[in-house]
């Protein structure tokens, strides 16, 4: 490998874990592997009192997304999702960017504005296309890709740091199985993560249209949502649609007979930290507050969510309210010259919301105990 310098060095592995705009993957792989979301993301840290209770908070409007995440009394980190319609975003500009910010984000409260507002020269700004790696290999020869330039998920999948540590994981095992043959090891590593990382990729291309997608409808329901649903649901429910309790491959030791073995997935043990579930930091879907649309406000220290029995209570007259609807228009239909078919589907509708409701019912007692 020769370097920038002229310098040349050898190895008998090339790893590329140099993100999405990798120049190992360039170098070895070639170009045409980014696949562009429609959308960008803004990064910021900046020198601000804020006032904020050391959480992440974030915002909510149609295709956009702001985050604040306090570092300091006197500092403050925002990540900023928007789609494309917005323009490009300058690149590392600070009053530019405090410009677009505000330009963008006018649909926001105001002390969302406030802090946008408050980017100034010195301060860090950094933005980028939205946009998923994909890729036929992932390793060639003696060279493998990692994290988010083998596979960026981007953030839609809440899994790209937990991805890039299963990845380095992995490879190491596979490469401790295969003592001494690098080119053994390499393919059982991209046989084991390839499914993996396209999971991931499946679920970000799902959360696409509910981050950047503009339709205030939907965005209004969105928001409605994340307020009604009871916090412990609501984070059961991002936990299993990102996949994050997925345990680590066990690939301690090596393989038996020099040759790379079968990899099965490791049970939980508090013993070894690396054999545990790889969960993201899912913060920020934790809680919904009451803030008005756009711009609910998620996180550690949101409040407002609708309690666990008030949410099935809710349910329950929801439910057997829309079974008194069908049952009165069906006992109206059922008083003309209808065919019997159409007689069967009016009951069917009956009894459809009925037995929804007794469920709810149920669900409403047991847990009301």
């Amino acid at each position: 490998m020769v370097l920038s310098d002229g310098r040349t060095e050898r190895g008998d592995l090339l790893v590329g874990a140099d993100g999405i705009h990798s120049q190992v993957r360039s170098l070895v792989f070639g170009e045409g592997f980014q696949r562009p979301l429609g959308g960008y993301y803004i990064a910021t840290t900046q020198a601000l009192r804020h006032g904020l209770p050391l959480a992440t908070h974030t915002y909510w409007g149609a295709g956009q997304m702001v985050s604040f995440i306090p570092v300091a009394e006197d500092a403050v980190s925002s990540v900023v999702y928007t789609d494309e319609s917005a323009g490009r975003p300058p690149h590392h500009d600070a009053l530019a960017m405090r410009d677009y910010l505000l330009a963008v984000s006018g649909g926001f409260p105001d002390h969302v504005r406030h802090i946008l507002g408050s980017i100034g020269a010195d301060d860090f700004v950094f933005a980028d296309v939205i946009a998923q790696i994909e890729m036929p290999r992932i390793t060639k020869g003696r060279c493998a890709l990692l994290g988010d330039a083998a596979h960026c998920p981007t953030f839609l999948s809440g899994m790209g740091s937990s991805l890039a540590l299963q990845d380095a994981y992995t490879l190491a095992g596979c490469l401790a199985r295969s003592p001494g043959d690098v080119t053994a090891a390499l393919p059982l590593y991209e046989a084991v993560m390839t499914p993996i990382a396209r999971r991931y990729h499946d679920s970000a291309l799902k959360m696409r249209g509910l981050v950047l997608g503009r339709s205030r409808v939907k965005a209004h329901l969105r928001n409605l949502a994340l307020r009604m649903v009871p916090e412990r649901l609501l984070e059961r429910e991002a936990r299993r649609f990102f996949d994050a309790e997925r345990p680590l491959p066990d690939v301690s030791g090596p393989a038996q007979d020099g040759r790379p073995g079968h990899i099965e997935a490791s049970g939980e043990s508090p013993r070894d930290p690396l054999a545990c579930p790889a969960r993201p930091a899912i913060a920020t879907w934790t809680a919904a507050a009451g803030a008005p649309s756009p711009g609910v406000r998620i996180g550690a220290m949101a409040h407002g969510s609708m309690p666990r029995r008030l949410f099935w209570i809710a349910m329950t007259v929801i439910a057997l309210t829309g079974a008194l609807v069908v049952a009165l228009g069906a006992i109206y239909l059922s008083g003309r010259a209808m065919a019997v078919p159409i007689r069967l589907a009016a009951a069917l509708a009956v009894l459809a919301p009925i037995a929804a409701g007794v469920v709810l019912m149920k669900r409403s007692r047991l847990i009301l105990k």
